[in-house]
């Protein structure tokens, strides 16, 4: 199994269709009300929290399962309010910032329109930057976003922490191609469904 942070407070499980096999499971039978399902879980929890630091906690956690087209399953486990995720560094309390990488311009612009579509814009302000050959999407607002955003951001974009790369470092030495609302602006310009 894969384990990666998609972001503080996500994580995200590959299981391949051997492991699967050998776990004798399938996605059919992933229900939370069974205790083998249950124990799967914390299973995948702990050897998370051994190999990346991934640490559980008392609050609420959302599980979505999958299905992979290999006959895999990918899991994503949420916490509320990213408290699932140990040394949580550089918490800014006026303004949550997510910063996500895009490697190709297509799917930069589908994930654009896709936000878009989900009205981003009533939630935070996002800024779209080139750097170094990636178009960086720098979102910032007053709250949590609502899950559906994180969905889409982890599926198509890599999440970078603030050590990785900052909003500093963006707005010093990035491309500025989008303001303010990049969702709706680079939307506009491609989307003609509407």
């Amino acid at each position: 199994m894969k384990y990666e942070i998609c972001r503080p407070g996500r994580l995200k499980v590959i299981i391949t269709p051997n492991e699967m096999n050998n776990l004798s499971l399938s996605f059919d039978c992933l229900d939370y009300s069974k205790t083998e399902t249950r124990s799967l879980i914390l299973k995948l929890l702990n050897e998370a929290r051994d190999q990346t630091g991934f640490e559980i906690s008392e609050s609420c956690m959302f599980v979505e399962a999958i299905p992979s087209a290999d006959g895999g399953c990918v899991l994503y486990f949420t916490g509320q309010e990213n408290k699932l995720f140990k040394n949580k560094k550089d918490i800014n309390i006026d303004k949550q910032i997510n910063i996500y990488s895009f490697k190709d311009a297509e799917i930069m612009i589908n994930v654009m329109i896709m936000l878009n579509c989900a009205s981003l814009h009533k939630y935070a302000l996002s800024d779209l930057y080139e750097y170094n050959g990636n178009y960086i999407l720098l979102i910032s607002s007053e709250e949590t976003l609502p899950e559906c955003f994180y969905s889409i951001l982890d599926e198509f974009g890599e999440y970078k922490d603030k050590d990785t790369i900052s909003p500093s470092v963006l707005s010093e030495h990035a491309k500025l191609l989008a303001k303010d609302n990049a969702s709706e602006i680079i939307s506009g310009y491609f989307n003609t469904d509407h």
